[in-house]
């Protein structure tokens, strides 16, 4: 009996932790479909995953979350081609930044610009040892002062700060993403344990 192959969607894919997102599914044997708004970045963003990393199952598909159009293409075209979606990653957004595969801490550096906390600063400053543990380290602060109401006073974004936190977690969200179809669902998670929103 054939194995049965996954297919992803990943949104906003053609930059950033999208792009890597991308990479790390194909890299893991899922068939992705790459989208972003800028078809030329899309088909760019798709065309190095195949050159520079030899993934060949990753295929580009338009998608425009401000225009409506392109959502049932969308769908049609994953339809057709894979007949359901097992993975969706939600990543387009307004914050997003521009790295390359070896981009992740200038990626990373690149969000100081929202954040003041004094001790999340000291580790991002320190691209040369930033490690996993850093920056788990940093998401366990903000958590922390989240709990206890002081991300304003902590110097924390002001403005979607959990999304911008959460940007430097990619590791996180694959490790969700790669979930066991009978795996735990609908639940919160904090660093890979189950909790209360």
């Amino acid at each position: 009996m054939q194995a049965k192959i996954r297919c992803a969607v990943v949104t906003g894919g053609n930059k950033g932790i999208g792009f890597e997102i991308c990479r790390q599914l194909a890299c893991s044997g899922i068939s992705v479909v790459l989208t972003s708004r800028d078809i030329s970045r899309g088909l760019e963003a798709v065309e190095k995953l195949k050159n520079s990393f030899g993934l060949s199952n990753v295929v580009f598909h338009h998608l425009d979350l401000v225009n409506p159009i392109t959502l049932p293409s969308l769908a049609d075209f994953i339809r057709s081609h894979f007949g359901k979606l097992d993975i969706l990653v939600n990543n387009a957004g307004i914050l997003g930044a521009t790295t390359d595969a070896a981009g992740f801490t200038t990626m990373v550096q690149a969000l100081v610009r929202y954040i003041y906390n004094k001790k999340a600063l000291e580790i991002l400053d320190d691209g040369d040892s930033l490690t996993e543990e850093r920056v788990d380290e940093i998401v366990n602060i903000f958590f922390k002062d989240f709990r206890e109401d002081l991300l304003e006073t902590k110097g924390w974004p002001s403005c979607l700060p959990a999304y911008t936190i959460s940007k430097i977690c990619a590791e996180k969200v694959l490790s969700l993403v790669l979930v066991p179809d009978d795996g735990p669902s609908g639940l919160y998670f904090t660093n890979g344990e189950v909790t209360p929103f």
